[in-house]
């Protein structure tokens, strides 16, 4: 199986120099689009840069909603916020704030739904403890959005290892052109090979 070295990043990375990570044999980079309501400062620089330097992007949002409705709007927010930059790697939600296991699959399966009504291509992040005991319907029911799972180990011990996408395996990387620990991904489809076109934001019916 093919596999591509993607990294997730954040503001907490400072500058990066996207050339250096390209050259680095990183392929693919999931970028933070927001903590909740609070913006990541490096989002557009890291979008922009990013795909300058001829890397896949994805954006991801630290979930910390509790509602269908609240998912909904999430899902929204980032959509619009990535169409700008024409992501050629899924939308995330990021499922790991305390308090909230208990709506875990309601928020996800909401904010799936409502990315692939926009005409995004949508997934849900999580660590192998939420997935293994809060996620299980999303599991189930959307294999067809693969999972992005992390498990920081020398092997991925999810079962069954067909519905995940991306695996993340260490929080503690190196890459060249970045000063600080990255977080590093092994991703098992090239989504940027779905050639399914996207909605723009003037065809979204509000």
């Amino acid at each position: 199986m093919a596999t591509y070295k993607v990294i997730d990043v954040s503001d907490w990375q400072d500058k990066i120099d996207w050339a250096k990570v390209k050259a680095d044999g990183v392929v693919g980079a999931i970028i933070r689009y927001a903590d909740g309501t609070t913006l990541d400062k490096r989002f557009s620089e890291n979008m922009n840069n990013a795909k300058a330097a001829g890397l896949h992007v994805g954006c991801y949002i630290f979930s910390r909603v509790k509602t269908k409705a609240q998912a909904e709007k999430e899902a929204q927010r980032l959509y619009l916020a990535a169409a700008e930059y024409n992501p050629d790697m899924p939308l995330y939600i990021d499922l790991e704030a305390k308090g909230l296991e208990k709506t875990a699959d309601t928020v996800a399966a909401a904010f799936l739904n409502k990315i692939k009504v926009l005409g995004g291509s949508g997934g849900v992040y999580a660590n192998l403890n939420w997935w293994n005991n809060y996620l299980k319907k999303t599991a189930k029911n959307y294999s067809a959005s693969p999972l992005w799972i992390a498990q920081y180990n020398k092997t991925m011990d999810y079962k069954p290892a067909s519905v995940m996408g991306m695996w993340q395996y260490s929080n503690s990387g190196k890459v060249n052109g970045i000063s600080r620990k990255v977080d590093m991904n092994k991703c098992y489809i090239a989504y940027w090979e779905d050639a399914t076109p996207k909605k723009s934001i003037d065809e979204l019916a509000w």
